[in-house]
């Protein structure tokens, strides 16, 4: 007999109000976040296959239910490995491909070695999955913050100064790269069908002090727009 599997959602969870589930997260989410990063993948040494080796020792820990191997579509057979737990990216993520079942393990269980599924993720900006993913364990924009406002005191207010704070911090160059960052967090997001307007009020929020500050830094009157050519 194969091992007992157990789906990608709890069915007892079916009939909750997804916004019930979203709210708990936030009491839950740190703690699957502690176990999601405990958890270390053993990467295949040939293709990807559907199933991957993970190992995880502390039963103190939930242990993630599924590796999401995470690529771009110009990025050929290079991909990035995430352990997660489905209840989190499932909730979080409205156009996620389907989770296949994973391995029912008991609580508090010593298992150092787990079998875990592998769902292939193709976003617009691999590099800035792991922000995303940060977001939807924490749900605190604190974490959203930090990645796009790398400024020492960004509770500067209003906008204004707070893009003359980043225009003296941060050359053209690398007001640059941030603008990117945010361009790629907003279409990961988009494209994972994350609809949660906290994370889009601060990521709108981050483009507008960035702008401002190449705005600055390019003498341009503070309203006028500045292509950012998308890349990763």
């Amino acid at each position: 007999m194969g091992p007992v599997r157990r789906p990608a959602i709890d069915p007892v969870l079916s009939g909750v109000p997804l916004g019930y589930i979203l709210y708990n997260l936030k009491d839950i989410g740190p703690k699957l976040s502690e176990g999601a990063k405990a958890t270390q993948a053993i990467p295949p040494t040939g293709p990807l296959h559907s199933e991957m080796l993970v190992k995880f020792n502390n039963t103190d820990l939930e242990p993630p239910t599924h590796i999401l191997a995470v690529h771009s579509k110009q990025q050929n057979g290079l991909f990035t490995l995430y352990p997660v737990h489905a209840l989190v990216v499932s909730t979080g993520c409205a156009h996620l491909p389907l989770l296949p079942d994973s391995p029912a393990i008991p609580p508090g269980a010593a298992m150092p070695e787990l079998t875990l599924p592998v769902v292939s993720l193709s976003i617009p900006s691999p590099s800035m999955f792991q922000p995303i993913l940060n977001y939807l364990y924490m749900r605190q924009n604190d974490v959203i913050l930090d990645v796009l406002l790398p400024i020492e005191d960004n509770e500067v207010d209003p906008f204004i100064e707070m893009s003359k704070k980043q225009a003296e911090q941060f050359s053209v160059k690398e007001l640059l790269i941030n603008a990117r960052k945010i361009w790629g967090l907003w279409a990961n997001a988009s494209a994972l069908g994350i609809f949660d307007d906290h994370l889009f009020t601060t990521m709108e929020i981050a483009w507008e002090i960035c702008i401002g500050a190449l705005n600055i830094s390019l003498d341009k009157p503070l309203d006028s727009g500045v292509d950012v050519p998308p890349e990763d």
